[in-house]
């Protein structure tokens, strides 16, 4: 058995024997206890969330159920298919207990609490069973057990464990440990929930290597792309329109919490200057969960104007979709995104979490634009290799050229200076343009709300 392993198999065999001490036999107030159970929940989000941000290998892996085809490692080698789909499931498991514990700690749901003390010791104590493996996929292939981030991956498989075996312990306390069939159900339910809403976005591909045809305009993988977000939206409104608002607001905050999730998937992996998710959709993803939890009117409107219409267009017009298959990494992540940042906010209307915006309501939409382009105006003075919302490159013009070349109002007034060694550009014509047409493309938002809030009214009878 390999060294890190047996490393892993300790460190399992320490935190069961630590945790049931703890709980156990130490005898702590009430305050005290919370004290460290903060102080373990703490120490576990600060490693998921080094994980989440480093490169994650396994995302290469292709054909693991194609038996005709070799598997496509990229560089990670086991000994059979069966060790590759055995630590793919553990992974798809890992994501899903992970979520858990981070929802759980702000939001209370007695399913979520009972996986964490049922189901997630055993998840993570696999993990650390099979730790070499593990760690490769998760922490990259030059790894051992001190490296920085197979360390803190360490860390976060034995913090999971002990807040299981605390919430095990609350359950005991309480002559609540006992499970019946329809807590075992509701359990089984939200694992497969959460573990779908983080499903990391090379899994179709993990499994199945390129399928479908590569997605242009109008062929089977546009249309799939097409209907995804009316899909989730139908499945999720009929579901949960007769629930209480309290079970409404949780399923959209893990929505939009999960879309933050998936959006680092992607772009824990680049390189160079810092991938800050400044564009107008991934931005949109960044502010969706304080919208959910903060009961601030203008922000939600921001949701319902601005994330909806980037959402629609991108998914109109999909451009980094097109000449590439539908269910490679790059795809789900668009895919997944774009129709969540779409169908979420109105999802949150239907269920009445959100209030149908008004012209008058555009005024802070505008200041919310205002704030949005200074911060674009930094970052792509700050990093000039960058374009954070087209604004150091040609895309946005090439995507109308159609109907008019704006090149010359890009390239003929600039003002270029030296700074920290880096030449910095000033598009003192392009820049406001580009202010104003966001400002023209949330006008034009508004109308579309109103379309949307017509669609649902006359299809779902969401009043």
């Amino acid at each position: 058995m390999n060294m890190l392993n047996l490393i892993g198999i300790y460190i399992f065999i320490v935190g069961i024997i630590s945790g049931c001490c703890y709980f156990n036999c130490i005898k702590l107030d009430n305050k005290t206890k919370d004290k460290y159970k903060s102080l373990l929940y703490g120490l576990f989000m600060f490693c998921f969330i080094i994980r989440l941000l480093t490169i994650d290998n396994f995302e290469g892996v292709k054909n693991i159920l194609i038996l005709n085809k070799d598997i496509a490692n990229n560089g990670i080698i086991y000994e059979s298919r069966v060790m590759y789909l055995t630590i793919l499931i553990i992974r798809i498991l890992t994501q899903g207990c992970a979520f858990s514990l981070l929802i759980s700690r702000y939001f209370k749901y007695d399913s979520g609490y009972r996986i964490n003390a049922y189901i997630v010791p055993i998840v993570y104590g696999l993990d650390l069973i099979f730790f070499n493996q593990i760690s490769h996929s998760f922490c990259g292939l030059d790894n051992h057990m001190f490296a920085f981030k197979t360390s803190f991956f360490a860390l976060e498989c034995l913090s999971a464990i002990l807040i299981g075996f605390y919430e095990l312990k609350e359950y005991s306390d309480k002559n609540l440990i006992k499970l019946n069939k329809s807590i075992i159900k509701k359990m089984i339910y939200l694992l497969i929930a959460f573990c779908l809403l983080t499903l990391n976005n090379g899994v179709i591909c993990n499994l199945f290597g390129e399928i479908l045809p590569i997605c242009h305009y109008f062929n089977i993988s546009y249309f799939i792309a097409l209907s995804l977000p009316i899909i989730m939206f139908t499945i999720l409104y009929h579901n949960f329109k007769d629930k209480d608002m309290e079970l409404k607001r949780y399923v959209l905050i893990c929505l939009s919490l999960c879309i933050v999730i998936r959006h680092w998937y992607l772009y824990s992996n680049q390189d160079g200057s810092p991938s800050y998710p400044l564009t107008w959709c991934w931005a949109n993803c960044m502010l969706m969960p304080f919208a959910m939890i903060y009961d601030n009117k203008n922000l939600r409107n921001v949701m319902l104007i601005n994330a909806v219409v980037g959402a629609t267009a991108a998914m109109l017009m999909p451009t980094p979709l097109l000449d590439d298959y539908i269910f490679t990494r790059g795809g789900i992540h668009f895919l997944s995104n774009h129709s969540m940042l779409l169908f979420v906010p109105l999802l949150a209307y239907a269920f009445g979490y959100y209030q149908k915006v008004t012209f008058k309501d555009m005024k802070g939409i505008f200041k919310f634009n205002a704030i949005y382009f200074a911060v674009l105006l930094y970052f792509n003075l700050a990093y000039p290799t960058n374009s954070y919302f087209y604004l150091n490159n040609n895309d946005a013009i090439d995507m109308v050229k159609f109907i008019y070349d704006f090149t010359p109002l890009r390239v003929n007034y600039v003002i270029q200076f030296e700074f920290l060694n880096k030449t910095r550009t000033i598009y003192y014509h392009f820049w406001p343009f580009m202010y104003l047409l966001i400002n023209l493309l949330s006008l034009a938002a508004f109308g579309l709300h109103k379309i949307y809030c017509l669609l649902l009214n006359k299809i779902y009878k969401v009043k």
